[in-house]
């Protein structure tokens, strides 16, 4: 179920994903005519509506394309669409790395996001990150509000995978 990728510097492991995600941009209309991105602190929440695909999740993190443009250092509000869930779940977050995709048409571009979440409905995303040492899982409120009861997922994935293999 982990991702892992080439030489990767990464602090979690990935877990694939396919959600639809809205999200929206923190600024100003003066800060948007004049492209800076205002402080998050100062900025207001844009009424401007985008939508991406999630491509993976991680205790702190998601990773999603997208056709708007964003910079790293801009702020978003996410909503996260789970398909067992009644409402999306809210996120904050900032975008860490991005890059632009190519195989597009030059009349649409795509581009792909790293964001670092701060936030899951109100809930910190740092202050929820546990290491269970019994079970060597990482999980956080990231991973529970979208893969559900993410310690029992990942428990149940290794008993499965451990019991497919024929005993000696």
């Amino acid at each position: 179920m982990p991702q892992k990728k080439y030489n990767e510097k990464r602090k979690y492991d990935r877990y694939e994903t396919d959600v639809k995600i809205d999200f929206y941009v923190a600024f100003d209309v003066r800060t948007k005519i004049d492209f800076r991105v205002k402080d998050p602190k100062e900025g207001t929440v844009s009424s401007q509506k985008y939508s991406g695909i999630s491509k993976n999740i991680s205790a702190e993190g998601i990773s999603f394309t997208s056709e708007k443009e964003l910079i790293k250092g801009d702020s978003l509000l996410l909503d996260v669409f789970v398909p067992t869930a009644k409402q999306p779940v809210r996120m904050e977050g900032l975008v860490r790395w991005c890059r632009e995709l190519s195989g597009k048409s030059d009349k649409v571009k795509a581009f792909e996001y790293g964001i670092r979440l701060l936030k899951v409905d109100g809930s910190s995303v740092e202050k929820s990150i546990v290491n269970d040492p019994v079970h060597n899982i990482i999980w956080s409120v990231v991973l529970e509000s979208v893969l559900g009861n993410f310690k029992h997922l990942v428990l149940k994935d290794r008993k499965r995978f451990t019991s497919s293999f024929p005993k000696t």
